[in-house]
């Protein structure tokens, strides 16, 4: 008999089990209706569940009481890709001593927990499960079983495991470059397209500290509905709750600029991302357990129930409708599956059956499908101000996380070297794929098309824009981790960009001499050159590659070199310098490698896209000296070799160039700046100074993530110019000031001096300030906050600064302001203090005179006078600041075994610029973000090496960005990558910006055609299709946006739906770009043959048809159904997940 029944279950059972995934939905159990009347509304309990309630129930059914609030639980896990540990660490479990989180555990018993077929687990067909960051997961996919995969399809599927973000990590918004967002959201999302044929359809922000309008603008381009976040300004977030206002629409560009229309549904929740105090059931948790079985002792869950819906009466007193976002889960959390769903459970199952009195009601949800609730109900919402958004972020009075903008300023550079390699890498390489598309063989496998190593540099730099990383918060051995990692994958690419510079230079294939780089030169060390020896008769090749799509003018080459005594090939105009700004008598002897000189040599041109060659050659001793300088001593006490001096400074002097004259006094300050073709003069003064952190006696110290300076005053140097040097040659002029170092700038003095290097050169619209500053002395038990400071008193700025947001758009800062609530200043130094990626400029708007600084990497500035700029160049901690990470920001610098722990040296550009001309700006932004690659070889060349490589392409108009010109980044089956493809035929992900937005210049911000053949010479029009996709290009654009939610606001002005140019026909090349817009397309290169082949090489894998390409699946959708670009999970309006 008992052989009878479990035949008859299981003839019920598989059927379901091995159906079609997106049926899954409609399978029904015998147990159904026994075991989970839990989302039943407390009316008459249904015996049988309607087949075409695709929610299992929970979504449709409505009770007749109007008041009764929907309550959505979201379980979710929130797994940060390095912070504590590393990210192996935390996917492994490994290092718990640190913090127990097992990541591979925690995809391991959700996925059986939401199995609604895994015995074990008790058959729950309503539970679900969000997640979010695709590098977990990816490396989880990979370590599974065939038959593990399957279950996992199934479930994504039949929406139990629904992902949200989809993003290789959760990116910083402070930190991050624009350009890394989309680059880590494009590898996330196409891993999903590759594995799932899905497209997420929901933001999901929750742990950065603070929120920028680009972000929001980028979900708008990857068709977004809306997005989330739990950390809001203390302040703003009191005036949100009590008028119900955390739920909004954000526009975060111009109204006028259609290409954004409708804005975003922009939520921040009620209390924070985890679940409501108390109720954390989870091996890191030791909350009280519910018990519900009124037989046995210790009986709680109406006690529990009632705690639990007094968090619920709390949040909900902040929203308008009926339906309330609950998450349930936390950092690392669901390591025991389980049992988070099971105290869900008890929950529901209690205030379930009371409804109707308690007025609640528990389902599972997912954010799509809250999202799809709020929607329905058509509730007016009001609007985000246009370019506001959520910086910078306070948690208390005196808590401003303002500090990690700058923390870390070293690693923040390294990631920005390392993201424009690999954009210029994937330029290359796509170039070459199209270059070989028509052969008859497989794509070629020279050494320079290293795909496995294009992976590993998109991958961790994918990492490295995690909110624990960019931003610097991770702990020490974790940013040692995110280093080392960047550094392997990018020593790979650089070896193959050598092959690269070798095949163009020399030649294909014979007699090749690999390039290499200099890593250290930014510390006058350079293998590469440490051979051109007085009287060695050596040589060197240099080559030098423009990764921009536009002509660069007067490019200056420098690199250090152990003798003055050198040629350049090619009538270049050169000049070598003395590498270190010092007296003779305190040349460094401690570093080793160090070169005395520096050679600079000015390229008059280098073509879009193209590389320049020229040779060194060793001289006689005596044929050419460093070029002259001027050493003076600053007014004031000079120290110089133990010994004091008093001396009295010289007349005043002056640098200059065709465009800028800056003028300075005796002691070596600086006192103005000329701008000779405006014949603009303002005065000016720059000087580094610093402030003392707070702690340890305070309720808050300065630390990873907070500033707070311990006095209104900013403590200055008592001399802070000790000696000046005035370098001529060629079209350079340089100043270059030796800062006092007693106070702290630097405890090395003798190496590492702190200084600021003027320097204008004749065709150059910017000054260029090199700064070096550190090791920070802290053996005062004193952290020291560090800023370079401009002040120009006669440009009247009113109050306010604009800085760039992500690198993209300009927001207007008002000292001591918020657009959206009224500020109640608390700290006026950290409160101002806000992020920049590009470029902070004062004006006046009287005289339209701007004074820009452009910077290197990500960085904090303030605006704290009219006509003045600080940026943040450099911090040190001697305390934490209790928000988690445990650890003060003091970082050593293990490389020299003389540094004994003496702390971080920070070197790094600022290039500022004094105009009316508004345009000059953004074109710096690129030739700053995009520094010509060099790279040398010992070889003695051929002589056709000296000449310039021909163009790529025609130069791209100068208010269009080529952003993104790349293969596409596809899976293999087993989480390889899968870029190169069987066969013949490429598709190449292309990406324009308009650099220019409406109304920021009367010139520029104009629309411009373009006609995307030109991006490929030597293929005809006719081989050419084009696709516009999604920013992450992941869908087809109209069919994405066609999907986007619009929600009413209350706002009179007018926002249309997201519109888009075109209805996604290929059959024209020629584009028009408005001003603000990015674009994307998915180009297919065919060959000049018939035989079409784009399947990629790899193995077979899940269903059987991993191989099939990516275009097949953007246009057709591949096996899965209609075709645009694979299935949307997200919204559960629909039956079951679709392909477009």
């Amino acid at each position: 008999m008992r052989s009878h029944l479990i035949l008859v279950l299981l003839l019920c059972v598989l059927p379901c089990v091995y159906r079609a995934a997106a049926a899954a939905d409609q399978c029904v159990y015998p147990s159904d209706s026994a075991l989970f009347d839990l989302h039943r509304d407390g009316q008459q309990q249904q015996q049988q569940q309607s087949a075409s309630d695709s929610d299992g129930g929970e979504a449709r059914r409505r009770t007749d009481e109007a008041d009764v609030v929907t309550v959505h639980l979201i379980h979710h896990t929130h797994d940060d890709v390095g912070w504590l540990k590393t990210v192996d660490q935390y996917h492994m479990g490994l290092n718990n001593s640190i913090q127990w989180a097992y990541v591979s555990m925690v995809l391991d018993t959700v996925t059986d927990a939401v199995d609604p077929y895994h015995i074990q687990y008790g058959a729950n067909p309503y539970r679900k499960f969000t997640y979010v960051e695709m590098g977990f997961f990816w490396r989880w996919w990979r370590q599974q079983s065939r038959n593990k995969q399957r279950q996992v399809h199934r479930l994504v599927m039949g929406r139990r495991l629904q992902f949200v973000n989809g993003g290789w990590c959760m990116h910083d918004e402070a930190a991050a470059h624009y350009s890394d967002m989309i680059q880590q959201m494009t590898f996330g999302h196409l891993f999903l397209l590759k594995t799932f044929r899905l497209r997420p359809t929901i933001g999901w922000q929750i742990d950065p500290f603070g929120h920028s309008a680009t972000n929001a603008y980028l979900s708008t381009l990857m068709g977004f509905d809306g997005w989330f976040f739990a950390r809001m300004d203390y302040q703003e977030k009191a005036r949100r709750v009590n008028d119900r206002s955390l739920e909004m629409v954000m526009h975060p560009r111009d109204p006028s600029d259609r290409m954004v229309g409708g804005g975003i549904y922009t939520m921040c929740m009620a209390d924070h991302y985890c679940s409501p105090p108390g109720f954390c059931a989870d091996h890191v948790c030791r909350d009280q357990l519910i018990q519900d079985d009124p037989r046995l002792d210790d009986y709680n869950v109406e006690q529990r129930a009632t705690e639990f819906l007094k968090h619920v009466e709390e949040y909900h007193k902040a929203f308008r409708t009926s339906h309330l976002l609950v998450p349930m889960g936390c950092d690392f959390t669901h390591s025991d599956a389980a049992l988070n769903f099971a105290e869900s459970e008890k929950l529901m199952r209690y205030i379930n059956q009371r409804s109707s009195s308690l007025g609640y009601r528990l389902i599972y949800s997912t954010p799509a499908q809250y999202l799809a609730s709020i929607h329905d109900t058509h509730t007016t919402l009001p609007i985000k101000e246009t370019n506001d958004d959520f910086f910078p972020y306070a948690d208390g009075p005196h808590r401003f996380w303002t500090g990690y903008f700058t923390t870390r300023p070293t690693f923040k550079r390294y990631v920005r070297e390392c993201s424009a390699l690999l954009q210029a890498y994937e330029g290359l390489i796509a170039r070459h794929m199209i270059g070989h598309i028509d052969s008859t063989t497989r794509w070629p496998t020279h050494r320079y098309m290293d795909h496995s190593a294009l992976f590993d540099l998109r991958e961790r730099l994918a990492i490295a824009q995690h909110h624990d990383a960019v931003s610097g918060t991770a702990k020490q051995h974790v940013s040692d981790d995110y280093t080392k990692s960047l550094a392997d994958a990018r020593h790979r690419v650089e070896q193959a960009m050598g092959q690269i510079f070798a095949h163009h230079g020399y030649g294909y294939p014979d007699q090749q001499v690999p390039f290499e780089p200099c890593p250290y030169a930014n510390i006058s060390v350079c293998h590469m050159t440490e051979h051109l020896t007085p009287g060695s008769n050596a040589s060197v090749v240099v080559g030098v590659y423009n990764p921009l799509a536009w002509t660069r003018h007067n490019v200056t080459v420098s690199f250090p070199v152990p003798t003055a005594n050198l040629s350049v090939s090619g009538g270049y105009t050169f000049a070598v310098e003395a590498a270190w700004p010092f007296p003779s008598d305190q040349q460094p002897t401690t570093i080793p490698g160090r070169q005395n000189y520096t050679l600079k040599v000015s390229v008059p041109d280098i073509p879009p896209l193209s590389f320049v060659y020229f040779t060194v050659n060793v001289t006689k001793e005596g044929r050419n000296e460093p070029a002259p300088t001027r050493t003076a001593a600053a007014a004031g006490r000079v120290m110089r070799g133990g010994q004091q001096h008093q001396q009295q400074g010289g007349p005043p002097t002056t640098i200059e160039s065709d465009v800028y004259r800056l003028t300075f006094d005796a002691s070596g300050s600086l006192t103005s700046i000329t701008n000779k073709p405006t014949n603009t003069t303002v005065d000016a003064r720059h000087t580094m100074q610093y402030y003392r952190s707070f702690g340890p006696d305070s309720d808050q110290n300065s630390g990873a993530y907070i500033f707070r300076p311990n006095t209104t005053d900013r403590v200055k140097y008592d001399a802070p110019v000790k000696a000046f040097q005035v370098t001529r040659s060629g079209p350079w002029e340089c100043l270059v000031q030796l800062l006092d170092g007693a106070e702290s700038a630097s405890c090395d003095e003798a190496n590492w001096p702190a200084f600021f290097r003027y320097c204008v050169t004749d065709g150059s619209d910017a000054i260029d300030v090199d700064w070096s500053v550190g090791p920070i002395y802290i053996d005062d038990k004193q952290g020291k906050e560090f800023v370079s400071m401009w002040s120009l008193p006669a440009v009247n700025s009113s109050a306010a600064m604009a800085v760039d947001s992500n690198g993209l758009a300009m927001v207007r800062r008002t000292r001591d302001q918020r657009q959206s609530f009224a500020l109640n200043v608390t700290d006026t130094e950290a409160g101002n203090y806000y992020p920049i990626n590009s470029a902070a400029y004062v004006e006046d708007a009287s005289t339209g005179v701007r004074f820009t600084v452009l910077v290197d990497r990500a960085q904090g500035a303030a605006s704290l006078a009219d006509g003045q700029i600080e940026t943040m160049i450099h911090r040190r901690t001697v305390y934490d600041d209790n928000r988690g990470v445990a650890e003060p920001i003091n970082e050593t610098h293990p490389m020299y075994p003389t540094d004994d722990g003496k702390g971080l040296r920070v070197r790094g550009t600022h290039r500022v610029v004094l105009s009316t001309d508004t345009a000059i700006q953004r074109a710096l932004e690129q030739e700053i973000y995009h520094d010509p690659i060099v790279m040398f070889a010992s070889s003695p060349p051929p002589a056709a090496v000296a000449q310039p490589h021909v163009a790529m392409i025609e130069p791209l108009p100068r208010n269009l960005h080529l952003l993104t010109f790349s293969p596409v980044p596809w899976f293999g089956g087993r989480g390889r990558c899968c870029e190169r493809g069987r066969g013949r035929g490429a598709v190449v992900l292309v990406r324009l910006r308009h650099l220019y937005d409406v109304g920021e210049d009367a010139n520029m911000s104009v629309p411009v055609q373009y006609d995307l053949a030109g991006l490929f010479p030597g293929v005809s029009p006719q081989q050419l299709s084009a696709r516009e996709t999604t920013v992450t290009a992941n869908s087809l654009l109209h069919r994405a946006m066609d999907r986007r939610m619009v929600f009413p606001t209350q706002s009179d002005t007018t926002l249309a739906a997201f519109s888009v140019h075109g209805d996604g026909d290929e059959s024209t090349l020629l584009v028009t770009m408005l001003p603000g817009e990015i674009r994307t397309w998915s180009v297919l290169v065919r060959p000049r043959y018939d035989d079409l082949s784009l399947l990629c090489d790899c193995e077979e894998g899940v269903g059987g048809d991993e191989c099939v390409s990516y275009w097949d699946v953007l246009t057709e959708g591949g096996r899965g159904g209609e075709g645009g670009g694979g299935g949307e999970q997200g919204s559960d309006r629909d039956h079951v997940v679709v392909v477009e």
